[in-house]
């Protein structure tokens, strides 16, 4: 099971190894910020399940990037690294999930703050031993009508 402190754990480190000038925070950092930086969040879509035993995830990992100064070639290649970094499976411990999308915006009173946002979705296993007393004999007497 990808817990969602593994998901943004990893999801974090793509982000630092493609963007290493960029201090990392939470949605809740809001005094003292080092710029530049990324805002970074997860968005679940929820939980779809398959079958009694399978499960669907699916959820997005949201970057807001604070430049120093707004920079639209700055913003653009930011795009291509991360991009690039996220590839089509993004490792989360011993799995790799899948990338769906790769959406970008801007947000802001100006609309200069790039937003990316990495859409994710992995399957889970739900399988729950059974926990009571299996049958070990079964008796079955059948009659014939008629006789």
């Amino acid at each position: 099971m990808i817990t969602a402190v593994e998901l943004k754990t990893a999801c974090n480190q793509i982000a630092g190894s493609c963007c290493p000038g960029f201090k990392i925070y939470g949605t809740s950092a809001v005094e003292q910020l080092k710029k530049p930086c990324i805002f970074t969040e997860l968005l679940f879509f929820g939980l779809r399940y398959e079958s009694k035993n399978w499960a669907k995830n699916s959820a997005g990992y949201k970057m807001t990037f604070l430049q120093q100064a707004p920079d639209e070639r700055e913003q653009l290649q930011q795009i291509e690294k991360v991009r690039e970094a996220f590839g089509l499976k993004l490792a989360v411990k011993d799995r790799k999930i899948s990338v769906d999308s790769f959406d970008i915006d801007y947000a802001g009173e100006y609309r200069d703050l790039l937003q990316i946002t990495v859409k994710l979705h992995w399957y889970e296993n739900m399988y729950v031993p059974e926990t009571g007393d299996f049958m070990e004999n079964i008796e079955v007497q059948t009659v014939q009508e008629g006789e």
